[in-house]
């Protein structure tokens, strides 16, 4: 040793641990994630998969992340990432296919679904959301098919019932489509989309009052639940009782602020009224919706020609 050299003990040089490493951020943003906080979830699992570029969890993990937030586009780009890096990952292709469908992209979110299908035959959610997605794209063929599929291994499978109970309604079945949809009552008393669906049969045979109970059972099961809504305000409205219609669509409307249909509906009933400003004022926020909304701007120019007029009776 050198003179003048510092004596004592010698430290091991050892390999330093990364405080920033993959899977701290990886465990880090999981965490953030099952806490609701998905924009620091976001943070650190984009860091990463920065660090590592070959792993499919957190390109997964990013995806669940943007979905929670509504933002379906972002989310489909990190699920088709993570299937591209794991093509054996089922359940890729089901949130791939979820994104994709919220996206409105139903075609590229059939064959996401096939593709997991193809891979995990036995697992019923694939056969449900392609049946749905078909029924959408008017294959009734196609739907009824992986509906039966279903069915077959599990006969009271209670949204694969009320999926048929639709697709026979569809094909101008009343009869037997109540008796799926009474089924799948019976199954799960709880489920709204059951009687929500037995609203819609008996609204399609003229039965008002069997339309407006099954309705009413399905919001009192599920309050936030604007479909049953939206139908409730159109039963109201063709027995005859627009002013409780009005109040059916509003609530549609409070919850959903983008539900251009019930703003459509409480305009027309408004313009029966003969309360013009507020039916120009519903038919508007839908056409800002949707510009394309044909029976709205219809309906808008009717209006604004009578109040143009001084036709329209309102002071």
């Amino acid at each position: 040793m050198p003179r003048g050299a510092r004596r004592g003990k010698v430290i091991p040089f050892t390999l330093l641990k990364r405080q920033h490493s993959y899977q701290s951020h990886y465990e880090t943003g999981r965490s953030f994630y099952s806490q609701g906080s998905f924009e620091d979830a976001i943070r650190h699992l984009r860091r990463a998969a920065a660090l590592d570029r070959r792993d499919s969890n957190s390109r997964m993990h990013l995806g669940l992340a943007y979905a929670a937030k509504g933002d379906y586009e972002s989310a489909s780009t990190y699920f088709k990432k993570g299937v591209e890096l794991n093509p054996k990952d089922a359940d890729g292709y089901y949130h791939l296919g979820m994104s994709l469908f919220y996206s409105s992209k139903i075609r590229e979110a059939i064959q996401a679904w096939k593709k997991g299908a193809a891979l995990e035959p036995d697992d019923l959610n694939f056969h449900l959301a392609l049946s749905e997605s078909y029924f959408i794209l008017g294959d009734i063929n196609r739907s009824k098919h992986h509906v039966e599929l279903i069915l077959a291994e599990d006969s009271n499978h209670v949204e694969a019932l009320n999926l048929k109970g639709r697709i026979l309604l569809q094909e101008g079945e009343s009869s037997a489509a109540i008796q799926v949809l009474q089924k799948a009552v019976k199954i799960d008393r709880s489920f709204a989309a059951s009687y929500v669906n037995l609203g819609v049969v008996y609204i399609q045979s003229g039965f008002w009052d069997a339309a407006i109970s099954f309705f009413k059972k399905a919001n009192r099961l599920d309050p936030q639940n604007t479909e049953a809504l939206v139908n409730l305000g159109h039963a109201l409205w063709h027995k005859g009782e627009p002013h409780k219609a009005i109040e059916a669509f509003s609530q549609t409307v409070k919850l959903d602020p983008e539900d251009k249909e019930a703003l459509y509906f409480m305009g027309v009933v408004y313009v029966e009224l003969k309360l013009y400003k507020d039916g120009e004022r519903c038919l508007k926020q839908a056409l800002l919706l949707d510009p394309n909304f044909s029976d709205a701007k219809r309906e808008l120019e009717k209006i604004q020609s009578k109040i143009k007029n001084n036709l329209g009776g309102e002071k």
